[in-house]
């Protein structure tokens, strides 16, 4: 009689069919109440078929009284370099207007990852994400900043994340 709350992280589960047959499989044996958590790379917006099929899983789900929820794993406009996808396809403003259309509609939030590639460029990064957010009428709490903590900052990259993290304070205050 136990029924955890389960996380995936894969990357894209939705890049092919044995993933979407896996959460299907996951949620026909869920209990209600019972949470399946998938952090993505939203890849499937440029598919609108993949899209049906992940409305029709959140649908499955909730008919089951269960919840499946979409963390999206998107870094945003100014980071574009430092995730490529590896189908060649470029987030552009089209794409991101329709994967933010998306999370409105399903009340999905982002978690991008703050890491050093480009540090230097977060100050606008987040800025375009509050921008967003704004023009979809979705609220702050949906964007939550992960900070990648491996060992290649350097001493200069630290230095400007301090400087953003400053900027944030800032920001926030100000707000």
């Amino acid at each position: 009689n136990y029924y955890p709350h389960i996380d995936l992280f894969s990357g894209e589960v939705f890049s092919s069919d044995i993933g979407f047959e896996c959460v299907e499989k996951i949620i026909e044996y869920m209990n209600p109440y019972q949470r399946l958590v998938i952090a993505t790379n939203m890849s499937f917006i440029f598919d609108d078929d993949k899209i049906k099929r992940v409305e029709q899983l959140k649908n499955k789900a909730e008919t089951k009284m269960c919840n499946l929820i979409l963390s999206a794993s998107v870094d945003g406009k100014f980071m574009e370099e430092n995730r490529p996808l590896r189908n060649g396809k470029k987030r552009d403003d089209i794409y991101y207007d329709k994967l933010f259309r998306f999370c409105k509609k399903h009340g999905i939030g982002f978690h991008p990852m703050v890491c050093n590639s480009n540090i230097n460029k977060w100050k606008d990064n987040f800025l375009w994400f509050i921008n967003m957010l704004e023009k979809h009428e979705m609220d702050r709490y949906f964007l939550y900043l992960l900070e990648v903590r491996n060992n290649d900052w350097n001493i200069e990259q630290t230095k400007e994340y301090v400087r953003f993290i400053e900027f944030l304070f800032d920001w926030v205050w100000k707000d």
